[in-house]
């Protein structure tokens, strides 16, 4: 693809800051398509159909996919089985319990974790939470993918971790000293806590980033890798 095309290709009528912000949500939420749109749609109207944000919604997206499909057969037995098991469950309750209970069920079935969290970090009941979570628990592969800090070195649960730790995991990290000028992201930290600006660009039609650590030095690599990095 030529460079014109490129350009017109990822021509967007709003402020780059916005849609550098936009592409941040869309990495930071992990594949959590619907909830990641609606958080970019609040932030102006039609942004989540601009040309680099659509192409980061749907490259995250691929992403967890991708990576789930990695991860191995205990782990897909694990999450069929809970999804099986939330849902028969899920029979036994009334009301709201039922509704919070379904919800998850729904999660689990679309194999998207992120969302599954932020399902069970919405239920108002704690003891529904602490149930859900106790249930959970149980398949030892989905657990340790869902929350990696909650399991010890040979997988299995630490002692003493309560429902609120577990919940607590599922907020994302804050970042201190993020700035966002033009289409540039500033102080963004990798997972070493080193200080990176990134840019995002258009690399054979593909959405790409330019990484430059604080030495200079700069990169450029593509979606699955800059979230892995800086996920």
């Amino acid at each position: 693809m030529k460079f014109k095309e490129l350009r017109e290709k990822y021509k967007s009528k709003y402020p780059a800051a916005l849609v550098a912000a936009a592409v941040k949500i869309a990495i930071d939420m992990g594949g959590a398509m619907t909830p990641a749109v609606k958080k970019i749609e609040a932030m102006k109207k039609g942004l989540s159909n601009d040309p680099i944000v659509k192409d980061a919604l749907r490259m995250a997206n691929e992403s967890v996919k991708e990576d789930l499909s990695e991860v191995g057969s205990a782990f897909n037995q694990d999450l069929k089985l809970a999804t099986k098991n939330m849902a028969r469950l899920s029979k036994k309750e009334s009301g709201q319990d039922k509704k919070d209970y379904q919800a998850v069920s729904r999660a689990l079935a679309q194999g998207n974790l992120g969302a599954v969290k932020k399902v069970i970090k919405a239920i108002k009941s704690v003891e529904i939470q602490g149930d859900i979570l106790n249930i959970l628990v149980g398949y030892n592969d989905l657990i340790a993918v869902m929350y990696p800090k909650a399991v010890d070195g040979n997988g299995n649960l630490k002692s003493g971790l309560s429902v609120d730790k577990m919940i607590e995991e599922a907020k994302a990290p804050k970042i201190k000293g993020l700035s966002i000028y033009g289409s540039e992201i500033s102080g963004l930290k990798n997972k070493k806590g080193r200080p990176h600006t990134v840019k995002p660009l258009a690399d054979k039609g593909k959405l790409a980033f330019r990484v430059t650590d604080e030495f200079g030095s700069f990169k450029t690599v593509d979606l699955k890798t800059f979230a892995k990095e800086f996920g």
